[in-house]
């Protein structure tokens, strides 16, 4: 049978433990929306929002390329001690300089960031919260497969936690939304601190700078994915910032998270799949199988979310924001069609093209959403208005289905279908 692996213990302690992440990065910080939209009111509550988009923008300049090319090569040599102590002191030089990098370029922007110099302290505390967003270690203890993902998990789950708390104490009127940013940065920066320093204790070895751009460089394919993500995401949201009224962005900014925080229930699932079918590069066959159970689960799930969404909209609205908010119920609604398209392209790209070595695929696909998006951010919003924007992210999602859909048809056929083994292995011999 399929599922009578020997690590299925260790799968389903693993899938519990990236619901725990789950909850800790995206569910905890849900609950204090209905609290920062009362206290700071609609405008600064919009700022906020507006602000929480730099910590992803950092954050995915440090991530590199590492939750989908990092994880997928440690998940390939969990038995090779020193290939892995390699590539943790390569990943965490790389990821240092990064961080300088990141903090350098946001110094030379600062002037021309939307809202940047009228409050240069929420600036520079979104950026902080950035670097410790990208200084998370998921990548690697994902990659391992070994249980690691607990400690993450505990101290996810409690930095979080902290942040909630210190937030309902510390944060109560419009001018405390900078206090907010701050509390960020430090509760989740010294939580993946002091998870760096433990693994080192294992891992560590001295490296050299060299050896680290050489990491970079090899990987560059899933950076220029991940940057045209932002490009058709963030970058996208901080140009229509400068467009749209603070009350309107909170709106949709709201709404969006709204959408990605119910797409994202099945990270839990699809991050504890990545490294185990990337592990399984000598098994093609059971590889496909799990593809195709958790591409077809997905279409089902996805598509029922969506309409759930859709029908409980004024229910939603008002439980995450308020009653004062129910003016946005039909951007949440108008959203609801990116829940299927976004939960497929989480299938076909990263847990189909990846592993079979196709990430030049999903990076196109990227480059062309973003090519899009951003131009059609500037153009729809200024014309539309908050219509234009909610646009945005249904261009940008059907476009990268649309190709990563037809790489997958042309190249994998067998993950639509009923294939005998000699059909599988025609379809190997394609990579």
């Amino acid at each position: 049978m399929l599922f009578r692996w020997k690590w299925r213990n260790r799968i389903v302690s693993a899938i519990l433990s990236f619901g725990c992440i789950q909850a800790a990065q995206i569910f905890l910080p849900l609950l204090a929306l209905p609290y920062l939209a009362r206290v700071l009111k609609a405008d600064a509550f919009g700022m906020i929002m507006y602000w929480n988009v730099i910590p992803i923008i950092v954050g995915f300049i440090l991530d590199w390329g590492f939750l989908l090319g990092g994880v997928r090569e440690i998940a390939s040599h969990r038995n090779e001690t020193d290939r892995l102590t390699k590539i943790w002191s390569n990943g965490l030089l790389a990821k240092l300089l990064l961080a300088i990098m990141a903090i350098s370029l946001s110094c030379i922007l600062f002037p021309i960031i939307p809202h940047a110099k009228e409050s240069p302290g929420a600036f520079f505390w979104a950026i902080g919260a950035g670097v410790a967003r990208g200084a998370n270690p998921l990548w690697f203890l994902q990659g391992l497969g070994d249980g690691s993902i607990r400690k993450l998990a505990l101290w996810d789950v409690g930095s979080s936690a902290v942040l909630l708390i210190m937030t309902f104490a510390l944060v109560h009127v419009p001018q405390d939304g900078e206090r907010y940013l701050a509390l960020l940065a430090l509760c989740k920066g010294g939580a993946y601190l002091w998870l760096i320093i433990g693994i080192c204790r294992q891992y560590y070895q001295k490296t050299s700078i060299k050896a680290a751009f050489t990491l970079l460089w090899q990987t560059r394919i899933f950076f220029g994915g991940g940057i045209a993500g932002q490009l058709y995401g963030s970058v996208a949201h901080l140009a229509l910032g400068g467009i749209l009224p603070a009350k309107d962005m909170g709106f949709f900014l709201a709404a969006d998270k709204i959408v990605r925080a119910i797409v994202s229930l099945s990270n839990p699932l699809t991050q504890t799949l990545f490294p185990e079918i990337c592990a399984l590069h000598g098994d093609r066959n059971t590889r496909i199988r799990i593809q195709q159970l958790a591409l077809g689960a997905c279409l089902l799930l996805s598509t029922c979310a969506g309409v759930g969404l859709y029908v409980l909209a004024p229910e939603v609205m008002r439980i995450a924001l308020g009653e004062s908010y129910v003016a946005s119920i039909w951007v949440l609604k108008a959203l609801s069609v990116v829940v299927p398209l976004l939960s497929l392209n989480m299938i076909l790209g990263p847990q189909i093209l990846v592993p079979h070595g196709k990430e030049a695929t999903l990076t196109l696909a990227q480059v062309a959403a973003a090519l899009t998006s951003v131009p059609c951010a500037l153009f729809l919003a200024d014309r539309y208005g908050l219509v234009g924007a909610i646009s945005l992210p249904i261009i940008a999602e059907g476009c990268i289905f649309l190709i990563v859909l037809t790489q997958v048809i042309r190249t994998y056929p067998c993950i639509f279908s009923k294939c005998s083994s000699g059909s599988i292995n025609k379809t190997s011999a394609r990579e």
